[in-house]
């Protein structure tokens, strides 16, 4: 399955649904929330119900318990909750299916191969890794065709076949999937049916090869099973993994020959200057050039098996370089984040894989810390875990399964870090030269007691009290302690930065963001640019694909920066930001402090979402202490009609893309209206925390009244 982002494309099958981005801007997102923690004993038991067919938890022997546990634990989650035991499936994430995809369930599968493969503990899920062998077989489609009509070999469809005797499309990079876990039971138990069912899946595989001599960079597997589809990295470069990894267990050169074919294709027509690969080509040639992290884990690893069979240092050297590049590049700028965890569990099995020859320590450290920052910011009560990044659309069991297998990948290694650390709340918000507080925290990963000692760094004009201190940890426990924040004179977005010393071991440095802002000003808590000029298009980016509003179609629609507006009677100040700079604010739990409007009977909001029609829930803090809830939705911004009750601000007849060429599509701003409670002044609007699907972004607040927003 491939996401192609660089070049604008028409909107996916639902099952397709695109995610370009996780976690973006994740550390001014909704408040850590360290009672989330699992209280990790090393000797402690998971303490999770069992889901019905599926083994007990128990107590955890591995290289990394506190790993092993939260693996254990995600799991639990994962069949406590999406798991359908009378039917071996998962739960749906598209209305239009009865059962969720098999990219759904592909991924909770390698999540139960994964845990199963724990020291110690896995024996206890080799009869679920039995139940997936099961449930797959309702998306097994043994009269497979291909485009022309003409017989293929079986193959596992998209969707569900039996018991609802649906017709589905088929995918190349699926059944890559169902072949690569097959082949990791089969590591497992040595059972020669999951090694014949993967053998199976790969001749379907070379029936999908393009033998066209016409078109670009001729050869590659398809991405679908459909004419005129797309060659992808993900449709070969897995696919290599798997016929590699069946030639180690049976010898037979044609495995080997048809999946050195697959890389050497991929490396010679998607390969970029630095050894990272890019998503697709299509026939004449154009190139998406996205860096999905899955792209390059799958390279990696099919590199790395190359390697171990023929022993030529070239294939070593070319996952080497590939796994350092990529290593810097989602090291950086939190591109890491702004992947789905699904993809990033398929680029850390493939470095844990190279890892094993190389011993670099960097692969285990990238995981770790993405590993620690989930469990800390996106995992919910209910174990499960939801991205707090507003593009979303991957299913709840693409966001949790992925974590267990990081958590299990993990679990087979000694721990990386001697201890975690988190603020809570994540992300402080205070008025020039006011204060605020946040707590500091630490929860250890290892089986001795420590002593560790902190300091703080802040910007200039800031003061952090305490500035330093030491906490002491029992073995796998916790410590904490409140830090007040003093901001500085300008407004803006800051960190304070806490460092960390203990005897155990490393430990990674945190930030908690710092927001100041007076009342009412919003432009510190912009974190979007959605707005571009038509001359220079790709300085936007409203909604992780390039795509932005207009500010020449904006200002012919009323809304020119700085402009005072009223919509729906109610009066807002729009943003006074030149274009290409933050803009707008993607709800992400911030708390607006707002100067106090009297009188006023509506709060107004306006916005609009990108990525699907978006909402959340919404409070409003009156300066007599109260509170009221209420839901922010907002329609999509290419929406043909209005959502929620939205009232439309602006419309405008296209939209900016990353390409130059602007859009000829239906545009929209949008406004929601909130009845305020008689007689009550607003002191602060604080936003959703996360939307239920897509963003939910925020230009202005105001009231009938007047604004309670300025911006820029």
């Amino acid at each position: 399955m491939s996401r192609s982002a660089a070049t604008p494309k028409p909107a996916p099958p639902a099952r397709r649904w695109l995610r370009p981005a996780t976690r973006t801007r994740s550390l001014i997102a909704a408040a850590v929330a360290a009672a989330l923690l699992l209280p990790l004993g090393v000797a402690s038991a998971v303490s999770a119900a069992p889901a019905p067919g599926q083994s007990p938890a128990g107590p955890v022997d591995a290289q990394n318990p506190v790993e092993a546990q939260r693996a254990v634990a995600t799991y639990q989650a994962l069949q406590d909750n999406l798991y359908l035991p009378k039917y071996r499936l998962y739960q749906k994430s598209d209305p239009l299916q009865k059962f969720g995809y098999l990219w759904d369930f592909v991924n909770a599968w390698a999540a139960t191969d994964y845990v199963a493969a724990i020291p110690g503990i896995g024996g206890r899920y080799h009869s679920d890794m039995q139940a997936r062998d099961q449930g797959v077989l309702d998306y097994y489609d043994t009269q497979e065709t291909g485009p022309t009509g003409q017989p293929q070999p079986p193959a596992f469809a998209s969707g569900v076949l039996r018991p609802v005797d649906s017709d589905q499309p088929t995918y190349y990079d699926d059944n890559a999937w169902v072949g690569l876990n097959f082949l990791q039971e089969y590591d497992l138990t040595h059972e020669q049916p999951d090694l014949a069912r993967a053998e199976g899946i790969f001749h379907f595989v070379v029936s999908g090869w393009d033998t066209r001599t016409t078109v670009a960079c001729p050869g590659g597997v398809f991405w679908e099973d459909v004419a005129n589809s797309s060659r992808n990295t993900i449709s070969n470069a897995p696919n290599a993994e798997v016929g590699l990894q069946i030639y180690q267990a049976t010898h037979d050169p044609y495995y080997l020959t048809w999946a050195t074919r697959m890389y050497d294709w991929v490396r010679g027509c998607l390969m970029n200057s630095n050894g990272m690969y890019y998503d697709n080509l299509d026939d004449n040639g154009s190139v998406s050039t996205a860096l999905w992290s899955y792209n390059q884990g799958t390279m990696i690893g099919a590199g790395t098996l190359l390697y171990q069979i023929t022993g030529d240092r070239t294939y070593l050297q070319q996952a080497e370089q590939t796994a350092a590049a990529s290593v810097s590049y989602y090291s950086s700028g939190g591109n890491l984040y702004q992947q789905p965890d699904v993809f990033n569990a398929i680029f850390f099995r493939n470095l844990f894989a190279l890892a094993k020859i190389d011993h670099d320590p960097s692969y285990a450290r990238l995981a770790a810390s993405y590993a620690d920052t989930a469990w800390l910011q996106d995992r919910q009560s209910n174990g499960l875990f939801t991205d707090p990044d507003p593009t979303g659309g991957e299913s709840l069991v693409n966001q949790t399964a992925p974590m267990a297998e990081i958590y299990a990948l993990l679990a087979q290694s000694p721990p990386v870090f001697a201890a975690t650390g988190s603020t809570s709340p994540s992300s402080v918000v205070v008025q020039p030269a006011k204060s605020g507080t946040t707590t500091l925290a630490l929860q250890s990963v290892t089986g001795s007691p420590q002593t560790v000692q902190w300091t703080a760094s802040a910007p200039s004009g800031f003061t952090v009290s305490p500035s330093s201190g030491t906490l002491n940890l029992p073995a796998g426990g916790a410590a904490s302690t409140p830090v007040a924040i003093t901001g500085g004179a300008t407004e803006g977005s800051y960190q304070v930065t806490f460092k960390f010393t203990s005897p155990s071991g490393p430990i990674k440095s945190i930030s908690v963001s710092v927001i100041v802002a007076r009342p009412g000003d919003l432009a510190p808590f912009f974190n979007d640019a959605g707005i571009s000029d038509d001359t220079n298009q790709a300085a936007a980016n409203f909604d992780g694909f390039g795509f932005s509003y207009s500010e020449q179609a904006l200002a012919a629609a009323g809304l020119a920066p700085g402009a005072a507006i009223t919509s729906g009677g109610v009066l807002y100040d729009w943003p006074g930001v030149a274009a290409g700079q933050p803009d707008n604010l993607i709800a992400a739990g911030q708390v607006i402090t707002v100067p106090p409007v009297a009188g006023a009977t509506e709060l107004g909001v306006m916005g609009s979402a990108s990525n699907g029609p978006s909402s959340g829930p919404l409070t409003i803090t009156y300066t007599d202490g109260t509170t009221q809830s209420a839901t922010l939705g907002f329609t999509d911004w290419t929406s043909g009609s209005p959502s929620f009750g939205n009232g439309t601000a602006a419309a405008m007849p296209y939209r900016n893309s990353a390409g130059g060429t602007s859009q000829q599509i239906g545009t929209k701003l949008f406004t929601t209206n909130i009845g305020l409670q008689p007689g009550k002044t607003v002191a602060s609007v604080t936003l959703p925390s996360r939307a239920n699907q897509g963003g939910l972004h925020v230009f202005a607040l105001g009231t009938d009244k007047g604004p309670l927003t300025t911006g820029g």
